[in-house]
């Protein structure tokens, strides 16, 4: 027996070794480059007759503009700065050829040719930047749709394997402002928590905990009907316990929806974008200690929960211990200001810092069994004048 004890004790510590020694590799490889960047935000596609290069042009500069205004999360961003020419900021482009085009109501059109275009991601960015405009990170939190339609006599909630011409409205306004979404199943553990009326009343306390399996960005609420000569629709967004609601009416139901998510995406481009700036940037430097890490895919997801905000600069892995995975972060804004950020993630939970971890620099001695279980909350700080904050990371939503 006491040989299978100290067989399991060094093959538990072999594995500890070889997981540290992958997590420290991992982080060295991205440590020279600051988060990665969702693409897709830098991508769009416009219709077009020919690939003349006045339609080139006027398409690079529709799409730039795109690219901005998701970017900033401010649709009136284009009045804020003098464009330059589009040309300097495509990474790459190509045409496709549309073999029945059609556009979004299903009608056949005259352009044959669509364009795709990338843009590069520093340079938007900068440009923002160079205006004194902010920039809204493009790694977003996915955000949970829950739509309750009034169509005639019938009504329904719109559920992710639903095809329908709304539910395809409401996707492509979402992806026009960068807003990445997911519709709940609905399935039979849904509806134990979620009625028809709670969706279309905007009941806060079963549409969070339902949408909590989903994803950790804000819950979008809405009602749509038909009133008999136009669409009505109300939204709200749950957003780290606010509540906004907006009233929209239309003939055309698509027009709604788009209005009803450029106030969405301008209301959360408020909250969540950022201004850049480098002065001091030295002593925005903070220790982060994130508790619960025990393998890659939890040093994964929390390395790519601190860069998704858009008040962190950049990352860097020093150390592990116990369930500690502990980062150099450089703060792009006040510290203020990214703990703000930080409690709107529903994935990380603060939690209190003795004192200790702040002043200690070495590892205590273990000496005896009750200093070794306090040494397992209190991983030991890189440096004495760093701030310390710590979280526990709350495993992530996989549906």
């Amino acid at each position: 027996m006491f040989a299978t004890n100290l067989f399991n004790n060094h093959l538990f510590t072999l594995l500890k070794t070889v997981l540290t020694c992958c997590i420290l590799l991992l982080a060295v490889t991205s440590a020279h480059a600051d988060a990665p960047v969702e693409q897709s935000l830098f991508d769009v596609v416009v219709r077009v007759p020919d690939e003349s290069s006045a339609v080139q042009r006027g398409a690079f500069t529709k799409g730039l503009q795109q690219v901005l205004i998701r970017l900033s999360g401010d649709s009136q961003v284009l009045g804020k700065l003098k464009l330059p020419p589009a040309t300097r900021y495509v990474k790459q482009y190509r045409y496709d050829k549309l073999d029945a085009p059609v556009d979004e109501t299903g009608l056949l059109t005259r352009d044959q040719l669509q364009l795709w275009m990338q843009f590069d991601a520093d340079k938007v960015q900068s440009l923002l930047w160079q205006n004194g405009l902010p920039v809204w990170s493009p790694q977003r939190d996915r955000m949970v749709v829950w739509l309750a339609v009034r169509d005639g006599a019938q009504h329904y909630l719109l559920r992710r394997g639903d095809s329908s011409l709304i539910k395809n409205a409401v996707e492509q306004a979402a992806r026009a402002r960068g807003l990445p979404v997911v519709w709940p199943l609905y399935d039979a553990a849904d509806r134990k928590m979620v009625r028809f009326a709670d969706v279309w009343a905007g009941f806060q306390q079963p549409l969070l905990q339902a949408s909590s399996r989903y994803a950790s960005g804000a819950v979008l609420v809405g009602n749509l009907t038909w009133d008999g000569g136009k669409w009505v629709s109300e939204w709200s967004v749950l957003d780290a316990g606010k509540d906004m609601r907006r009233r929209y009416h239309n003939a055309d139901y698509a027009t709604v929806i788009s209005q009803a998510f450029d106030q969405i995406a301008d209301e959360l481009g408020a909250r969540y974008a950022v201004l850049e700036d480098d002065s001091a940037a030295d002593a925005r430097l903070a220790r982060v200690e994130i508790k619960g890490v025990n393998s890659i895919d939890q040093y994964q997801q929390a390395e790519k929960l601190l860069s998704s905000l858009a008040a962190v600069k950049s990352t860097l892995l020093t150390e592990l211990f116990d369930d500690y995975a502990v980062f150099r972060v450089t703060i792009r804004t006040s510290v203020d200001d990214f703990l703000q950020r930080i409690q709107r993630k529903r994935q990380l939970k603060q939690l209190a810092v003795p004192v200790a971890s702040i002043t200690q620099t070495e590892p205590a001695a273990q000496t005896d069994t009750a200093s070794t279980a306090d040494a397992k909350d209190t991983p030991p700080a890189m440096a004495p004048s760093l701030p310390v904050y710590r979280f526990q990371l709350i495993q992530a939503a996989t549906l």
